[in-house]
């Protein structure tokens, strides 16, 4: 689905900024004599101590011009950091939270339920694209996730799932938000979570979301949706890189939801049909992904084990636990990068 089109689309332990902090100017402050060289007079008249030490005074003509330097500088800055500032939509209020069984159940799914997924049938879900030989995207020494999509989009609405399985093998997320796609889409109100307000810790993944337009529709944007947030220059550079011709067909370029795993992976529009998760609760949803027999637990926790596969092949096979499992590595294997 695209981002205007309504019908098509830390560390783990924390997530921090990226950007390097403004150094400030600094400020020289005025030097003090041990003795001055001039004749002794009053300290009323010269500004001398009660001891007869003379405190050196700066021409005013120097102090001036020294305040100027230093509010053209600041100037400067300000308008440096303003051009070089992504701006950001004004939020709308915190989305209402998930329920809290829900969040437990998919970021706790027994191994066995992984294992019985295993990797999912091409009819039922488009695997990742593997990116070959292209730079690996970290920040500091974690892999890079980045996942662009809008509360409005039934796809990403799906999507979300097994990304959030996914990086629950690798982190945790806090305060996921609670939302449905739009009710007057396809796959109309297609129940999931949104990252927008949530946080992710990680020792081994720094997870970037952005949910761009919210599913409340609004006549002033190009959407047709009330914009929520914008992309960072990087972030819309590897977007624009890799969710293009000749990473993905060009029927699907500039689709959302994009996910980018560590530029090992990606994945650009449908993974998998919505309308598997139509018309059911997240509680609904979180019950089937345990039911063995279940096509959304096929589906959805099969697609987070091809992403799970992902990750371990930047992260270098980190946590063992979770990389060195069978269907990991069957994932892998299918996805021709074990």
């Amino acid at each position: 689905m695209r981002p205007d089109q309504t019908n098509d689309p830390a560390e783990p332990e924390g997530s921090e900024p990226h950007a390097e902090p403004a150094a400030s100017p600094e400020r020289s402050g005025a030097s003090v004599t041990a003795e001055s060289a001039q004749p002794a007079a009053s300290p009323e008249r010269s500004g001398a101590s009660e001891h007869g030490t003379r405190l050196w005074r700066a021409p005013t003509a120097l102090v001036t011009g020294g305040l100027i330097v230093l509010v053209l500088v600041i100037v400067v800055m300000l308008v440096v950091l303003k051009l070089t500032t992504t701006p950001h939509a004004s939020p709308l209020p915190h989305p209402q939270l998930a329920p809290a069984a829900v969040v437990q159940t998919v970021e706790h799914l027994p191994a066995s339920v992984f294992a019985n997924a295993g990797v999912p049938g091409r009819s039922l879900v488009t695997p990742p694209i593997r990116l070959i030989h292209q730079r690996p995207a970290t920040a500091g020494r974690r892999a890079l996730v980045l996942y662009v999509g809008a509360e409005y989009c039934p796809y990403c609405a799906a999507m979300r799932w097994p990304l959030v399985i996914a990086l629950s093998r690798f982190g945790t997320f806090s305060d996921l938000g609670l939302t449905s796609s739009s009710p007057q889409d396809v796959f109309p109100a297609t129940p999931s979570f949104t990252f927008r307000g949530s946080s992710y810790r990680s020792r081994y993944v720094w997870f970037e979301p952005v949910e761009q337009y919210a599913s409340q529709p609004i006549a002033t944007s190009p959407s047709g949706y009330a914009p929520l947030q914008s992309l960072s220059t990087a972030q819309r550079l590897m977007m624009h890189r890799y969710d293009n011709p000749p990473f993905v067909h060009g029927d699907l370029a500039g689709t959302i939801p994009f996910v980018d795993v560590a530029n090992r992976i990606a994945q650009a529009g449908l993974s998998f049909s919505p309308g598997i998760i139509a018309h059911m609760s997240m509680a609904q949803v979180a019950k089937a992904l345990v039911d063995p027999s279940s096509p959304v637990s096929e589906a959805i926790v099969g697609d987070a084990n091809l992403i799970t596969a992902g990750i371990c092949s930047a992260t270098g096979d980190r946590p063992a636990a979770v990389c060195d499992s069978p269907p990991v590595r069957q994932a892998a294997h299918a996805e021709g990068i074990d």
